[in-house]
């Protein structure tokens, strides 16, 4: 019953029974060095040995999964005892540590025009190293899987850096829109007496006269603020208004004072004036054409 098994899977694998009269190819596997390091090449020796009969033999596919990549191939064939001897050598590389096995190999010859098939030994290497440490040399590029995997991963990260950088864009651009319509809101008559605080410190900053003019837009927005809310007094420091200007989310006013202040105490008004005019201007809304 096993012969009718064995019989039968030679013929559905698209191979013809070996003939009775010629003898079959020997084919020997061995691997050196049989010791090596992690990413290290060896050299995988199939040695086939056959009769005069047989016209050529050739290696099947390959089975060596995902231990080993296939680097480079060569074949030699010469006679040796009246014997035709065929060998075959592949550059392997190991990706894994410890003793990995090296499974039969498929050779196929050919015997008045019809293939079979014979098998070689297994074999095996024992791999030092750790894990997911490679010690191959410069002139050994890592194999093209592990070479995809990591590209895979850095357009990963790109793609998650990209995207990060778009919603802090679209959280920035939705604040200040929100912080626009918050001050819009606030009281509207005194947000026009401030405009108009403004458009007489834009033209005093025109004129040269900066000190003036900033002095003037930041009494204006001073009192603004008191009449907005009635815990942002005018007699408070610019440090306290500061506190409470940021436990309501304000901190762009608060930052604009803190600017102002330095401005002041530095005596440094020439550019720094115009540059604060602007972005008062900026984060009420009122526009530089009010000049």
């Amino acid at each position: 019953m096993i012969g009718v098994c064995l019989l039968l899977a030679v013929a559905g694998s698209g191979f013809d029974l070996p003939p009775a009269l010629v003898e079959p190819p020997k084919a020997r596997a061995s691997i050196g060095p049989p010791q090596t390091e992690l990413g290290r090449s060896v050299s995988l020796f199939i040695s086939v040995t056959y009769p005069a009969q047989v016209s050529s033999v050739r290696l099947g596919k390959l089975d060596l999964g995902e231990v080993f990549e296939t680097r480079r191939r060569s074949k030699k064939q010469e006679v040796v005892a009246g014997q035709k001897e065929t060998t075959f050598e592949i550059e392997l590389v190991p990706w894994y540590v410890g003793k990995l096995r090296v499974p039969k190999q498929k050779i196929v010859y050919v015997v008045d025009g019809r293939a079979y098939v014979v098998f070689t030994n297994d074999t095996q290497i024992d791999v030092q190293g750790i894990a997911g440490e490679s010690k191959t040399r410069r002139d050994d590029p890592a194999p093209v899987r592990l070479y995809l995997q990591k590209l895979r991963l850095i357009w990963l990260g790109l793609a998650v850096l990209v995207l990060l950088i778009v919603l802090g864009l679209i959280a920035l651009l939705v604040r200040r829109r929100r912080l626009r319509e918050r001050y819009a809101s606030w009281n509207p008559e005194s947000r026009e007496l401030l405009r108009l605080r403004l458009a007489e410190a834009n033209k005093l900053a025109a004129n040269g006269r900066e000190v003036d003019a900033l002095h003037l837009a930041a009494s204006g927005l001073r009192s603004h603020l008191a009449r907005v809310e009635d815990s942002w007094r005018e007699d408070l420091t610019t440090t306290e208004l500061d506190a409470l200007l940021r436990a309501r989310n304000q901190e762009a006013v608060a930052d604009w004072l803190n600017d102002a202040d330095k401005i002041k105490f530095a005596r440094n008004y020439q550019g720094g004036v115009s540059g604060l005019l602007s972005q008062l201007n900026t984060i009420f809304g009122v526009g530089e054409d009010s000049v």
